[in-house]
């Protein structure tokens, strides 16, 4: 790794300086942050945790640098249903944060080989878990499967007592559904 450092921070000039013990990956979306422990293939809440000791690098357009950071240990729960007008947690504005640099796109993961490996035999065995041929989910099939699904059981928790919500579940089921048959067609 060709990184340099300062007490207060690490950076590279460039990607490639943290080759060849990372793969840097941009990061489009905070679920990229997570993977689903064990081999379980059922895309629910309880089932996800932060990939494991998981590093970034954040551009910044101002000093032309990568800096190195470390994903803490948030649950998935606080990104995916994060209330602003809510009580204040103590990752608002880191969580704030690292959205807004990853809507901008100057976020990009940093995996190593091991974690590769590990996400791509995820990816297969949540192929084999749904069809019978051999494959490998598209890991932004993935992504798309996982908020679905997320919303859907958070719904189905909270929308019980709302009009419309055997209609509503139907059209999340159709949602996933769809997904899935394109996963197939890929």
């Amino acid at each position: 790794m060709n990184v340099k450092s300062s007490d207060t921070s690490t950076w590279a000039e460039s990607l490639e300086g943290f080759s060849p013990e990372y793969t840097s990956v941009k990061c489009f979306s905070m679920l990229m942050f997570y993977t689903l422990t064990g081999r379980k293939t059922t895309l629910v809440l309880d089932n996800f945790c932060p990939t494991e000791d998981q590093k970034y690098c954040v551009y910044s357009p101002k000093e032309k640098r990568y800096y190195f950071k470390v994903y803490p240990d948030i649950p998935l729960w606080l990104i995916m249903f994060y209330d602003p007008n809510g009580a204040f947690d103590s990752y608002d504005v880191f969580l704030n944060d690292l959205r807004r640099k990853v809507d901008n796109g100057h976020v990009y993961l940093l995996f190593t080989p091991e974690q590769i490996a590990d996400t791509t035999a995820m990816l297969t065995r949540l192929y084999k878990s749904h069809f019978t041929n051999e494959g490998k989910l598209p890991y932004k099939l993935y992504l798309e499967l996982m908020e679905e699904s997320l919303r859907r059981e958070k719904y189905a928790d909270d929308g019980k007592s709302l009009t419309g919500y055997r209609t509503c579940l139907k059209l999340f089921d159709e949602r996933i559904n769809a997904i899935w048959e394109r996963a197939y067609k890929n």
